[in-house]
């Protein structure tokens, strides 16, 4: 008969060992993997949004009916493309936005014109914000260009754009403040705004 109770304790013993290795690069080692696995965790977290907000994907994409089919089929084809690419600092914003329980819409497609079509990086339906994370390849001067241009066809439907850039994303308390901040702005200025129509 095989003995339980000395396999148990070995086990336990190399779980512990594991666990609490005693040369410094195994410590380096098990330091490494557990940042690894708290990044995955991390990337699936918004993963896993996008999987449940599905429908909300669907209802948002019946509103680019007034373009050709194709057109439509690409733009829901390159908006899965650009949500399977994301970035860590994309996800990293993404996973502020569900601890903040904001609702948004992950590389949302917006038609300005046939050839403009943008896909921005997180868009608050309730709050008419656009919030895109930018990358060093951002800095360049024809991106500076397109990025106004972006900024101003988002401002000329009365969305507000808030950029964000990669070392903005690692303070992550300064950036929920901007972004918390920038929503209870906007909130107010739709109140203001409905108040004064009503009056």
């Amino acid at each position: 008969m095989r003995d339980v109770r000395g396999w148990y304790m070995r086990k336990k013993l190399l779980l512990f060992y594991d666990m609490k290795p005693t040369s410094r690069e195994g410590r380096r080692v098990v330091r490494e993997k557990r940042k690894a696995e708290k990044e995955q965790r991390r990337m699936r977290a918004l993963d896993e949004y996008d999987t449940k907000n599905y429908m909300k994907d669907l209802e948002y994409l019946a509103r680019l009916s007034f373009i050709q089919e194709s057109t439509r089929q690409w733009i829901e084809a390159r908006m899965y493309e650009l949500r399977e690419s994301a970035n860590m600092y994309e996800h990293s914003v993404g996973q502020l936005l569900m601890k903040m329980n904001v609702d948004f819409i992950h590389q949302a497609p917006f038609v300005f014109r046939p050839k403009s079509i943008y896909f921005c990086d997180f868009y608050l339906p309730e709050s008419r914000i656009v919030i895109e994370v930018d990358g060093s390849y951002h800095n360049g001067s024809s991106m500076i260009v397109r990025d106004r241009e972006r900024d101003y066809n988002f401002r000329s439907v009365g969305i507000w754009v808030i950029r964000v850039s990669n070392s903005e994303v690692k303070d992550a308390g300064r950036l929920k403040l901007r972004i918390s901040e920038t929503i209870n702005k906007r909130l107010n200025w739709k109140k203001e705004k409905a108040a004064k129509e009503n009056s």
